[in-house]
């Protein structure tokens, strides 16, 4: 009981600590974890979701600039209303909720995440030269880190198992959602306070500090070290390969150039203390900053070749100013004898920073080079005549070219480029809003692969069968139950509230109590749509003229969605029969998965 009691108080005492050192930032852990957990059930305002980015961008700001006015001697209050000036703002700068989020915005939020963490772990040292003490900093840091993940993940399981228990010692019935709003709850409140309170006071004292675990060298020099001189030789193989046989370098090899330079940075950095005590490390580090710069020449060849290809894009425009990263590091480390690692901290984080946001972000620069890339070719289908759009002339258009005319509209779609591309050639976004629609306004859209001999008239006979090829785990977060149903025409599956009926073309969801229509799906226009997309000519039936052919498309091509306040549907359909007889359609067969929740 007493040391109970003596483990409560300390618990107190550290909460405590924490809420002092870091008020605002505490407050928004908290709440955003709230709402975190309230929308998991898919009901929850867009300014909720927002909410809950914001809140977990801002503990990170918020953190590091509490650390940073307690190292400096400034006022905590002036923080705070910075921190919320910040929050507002970005609040007011996310899209509309999770549903409007686009790849460019996912990317953005993890960037400016990713530059919040960098703060916190360099706050201390922005303004100071203690290399020692930024060095010692880190490590306790990373230490919390790796302590927090495990005893809160020891917790998070221990949980489960205890509810598992119960689930079947009892037969008590716990919604598999609950399991990950636990997981929030821990994350969110007990890891953010474990995290906060384990952040070293005592700054100046951290300079002085020569302990460095021994371990950390014996792993570096017999593991690390070995693995990067592999990992090296690889590359540098692979160089000489393409210098003797002429040929250009496969794009993924920038990736694994990637991977080396961050590697090696990290073993360096976990070295640096013990460059002076061991005769290998100095030596080591140069050798390895003078193979970045040769590497960095072949990422940049790698990727050079692909956008003079398929043009700028952002991924691309990353690796490229990576390269001059990595050259920038390995000049700085090679022309005087540095002892400031401080620096990759600091270059890395500006660098995202500027060229994440703004007109210069590579964002902006891939937008234009993609915006162009489409009007030319518009221009070379003949599409784009003096600057504005041929709605006059029926063009026929290869297929490689829709191919590419519709790849740059949904990038454009993406990075939130479209509508200022449709202006330029005189389209009006009103008439433009999704790819689908810029698709139909160019004359690029999905058609039948049958050429003209092949076509599949409607008074022939023909059997199409659609499956998708789902191998990932069904996402069933924001949906509160889930049925496989199978159905032909005329069935009715039921299941819980809801049943699933087929008929006349129709896949209808209802309510068994009240019989009212929850949702209705034109099958027959779906296959229509299909037809168009994927159709070919089926191959012949050796006992009867009917055309029959089997195909797997994407399953993204395979989902029906509705959203409509607390009501939300998500259909996947995993196979789809259709049939034609004397020119006559049906729907003969649907099956697949109902996730569904509503009030």
């Amino acid at each position: 009981m007493g040391m109970n009691l003596v483990f409560f108080r300390l618990s107190v005492d550290m909460i405590r600590g924490v809420i002092a050192r870091f008020p605002l930032a505490v407050l928004f852990a908290c709440v955003g974890t709230g709402f975190a957990v309230n929308a998991l059930d898919g009901t929850a305002p867009v300014w909720v979701e927002k909410l809950v980015i914001v809140f977990g961008v801002s503990f990170f700001v918020g953190s590091a600039g509490y650390i940073f006015a307690e190292r400096f001697g400034r006022s905590k209050a002036a923080v705070s209303v910075l921190l919320v000036i910040f929050a507002e703002g970005y609040f007011w700068f996310l899209p509309e909720g999770f549903g409007a989020m686009r790849a460019i915005d996912a990317l953005q939020v993890f960037l400016l995440l990713f530059v919040s963490i960098i703060a916190l772990f360099s706050a201390p040292y922005f303004a100071s030269r203690q290399v020692n003490g930024f060095w010692q900093y880190n490590r306790q840091l990373f230490g919390r880190l790796f302590f927090t993940v495990f005893s809160t993940g020891t917790l998070f399981v221990g949980i489960v198992a205890s509810l598992a228990s119960l689930q079947f010692l009892f037969e008590w019935q716990l919604q598999p959602e609950w399991y990950f709003r636990i997981w929030l709850l821990i994350v969110g409140l007990v890891s953010t306070t474990v995290f906060l309170a384990g952040i070293p006071k005592q700054f100046d004292h951290l300079e002085v500090m020569g302990e460095y675990p021994y371990v950390f060298e014996v792993f570096s020099k017999y593991v690390l070290v070995p693995l990067l001189i592999l990992y090296g030789s690889i590359l540098y193989l692979y160089g000489g390969k393409i210098l003797l046989m002429g040929e250009w370098p496969k794009g993924t090899v920038a990736f694994l150039i990637f991977w080396y330079a961050l590697f090696g940075v990290a073993t360096c950095f976990l070295l640096f203390p013990r460059r002076d005590q061991s005769l290998w490390i100095r030596p080591m580090a140069k050798v390895f900053f003078v193979t970045l710069i040769p590497l960095a020449m072949l990422l940049w060849g790698a990727v050079f070749i692909r956008v003079s290809e398929y043009g700028l894009t952002a991924n691309r425009g990353g690796m490229i100013l990576f390269g001059l990263w990595m050259i920038g590091v390995s000049v700085f480390n090679l022309t005087k004898n540095r002892d400031d690692v401080r620096y990759l901290f600091f270059a890395t984080a500006i660098s995202v920073l500027v060229f994440s946001f703004g007109p210069l972000s590579v964002f902006a620069v891939a937008r234009s080079n993609q915006s162009y890339r489409l009007e030319a070719l518009l221009a070379k289908n003949a599409l784009l005549v003096d600057g504005s759009l041929n709605r006059k002339d029926e063009i026929s258009i290869p297929e490689k070219e829709k191919q590419e005319i519709r790849s740059v509209v949904r990038y454009l779609w993406d990075t939130r480029g479209l509508d200022e591309a449709v202006k330029r050639v005189g389209v009006s976004p009103a008439e433009a809003l999704t790819p689908e629609q810029v698709f139909s306004v160019f004359g690029v859209g999905y058609e039948s692969e049958m050429d003209d001999s092949q076509e599949m008239t409607t008074d022939a006979d023909y059997d199409y069968r659609f499956s998708a090829n789902r191998r990932n785990v069904t996402n069933v977060i924001g949906y509160s139950r889930l049925y496989r149903f199978s159905c032909n025409p005329g069935c009715s599956a039921e299941a819980g509230d809801e049943a699933i009926v087929l008929a006349d073309g129709v896949l209808r969801v209802r309510d068994t109590k009240t019989e009212k229509v929850i949702a209705d799906v034109d099958m027959m226009e779906k296959s229509r749509w299909l037809l168009d997309r994927f159709g070919q000519r089926a191959s012949e039936d050796t006992v009867s003229e009917t055309r029959s052919v089997s195909r797997q498309v994407d399953p993204e091509d395979m989902v029906f969605e509705k959203n409509q306040g607390k009501l939300k549907i998500r259909i996947l359909f995993d196979d789809l029969y259709f049939r034609g007889v004397d020119g006559v359609s049906s729907v003969e067969g649907v099956g697949g998965i109902l996730l569904i929740t509503r009030p």
